[in-house]
């Protein structure tokens, strides 16, 4: 915030698309680790259950994503190239997750809940609510 100086959105991430060679098989990884403040608002909105509010935020966190990348991706070929695949690993996740709601309950357990990118393959996505700040980690490996 420019006000307080406080971050209210952290991002790391890294995609990994080694090039096919004759012997060796492409290795693609993407590793995706979010921590944000979200809005006191979407932790007050009544959900039917405990499965619909860990979707509705893991759609908010969707949401905060694209917008921070749009704001400084024209800058940036390789930003915005990295938004585009993890944004659609979070919509492969929401699409799992709107097939079977009781899915969402693992989001927060140690083992998370695995999932396949249409592209790099299997991976799993773990998140955890602490107050009102929000932690996302994916891995495709």
């Amino acid at each position: 915030d420019e006000n307080d100086l406080t971050a209210k959105r952290k991002y790391f991430f890294i995609v990994d698309e080694k090039p096919k060679s004759f012997w060796v098989q492409p290795r693609r990884r993407l590793r995706f680790d979010s921590k944000m403040a979200l809005e006191a608002e979407v932790f007050d909105e009544p959900y039917a259950n405990e499965n619909a509010r860990r979707i509705a935020i893991l759609r908010q966190v969707l949401t905060n994503v694209r917008k921070d990348i749009d704001e400084v991706g024209p800058q940036d070929k390789n930003l915005i190239t990295c938004g585009m695949l993890i944004s659609q690993t979070l919509e492969t996740i929401l699409v799992k997750l709107d097939s079977s709601a009781e899915l969402a309950s693992r989001l927060s357990s140690p083992k998370g809940l695995d999932f396949d990118h249409i592209t790099l393959g299997a991976g799993i996505i773990w998140t955890s609510v602490v107050g009102e700040t929000v932690n996302v980690r994916i891995r495709v490996n």
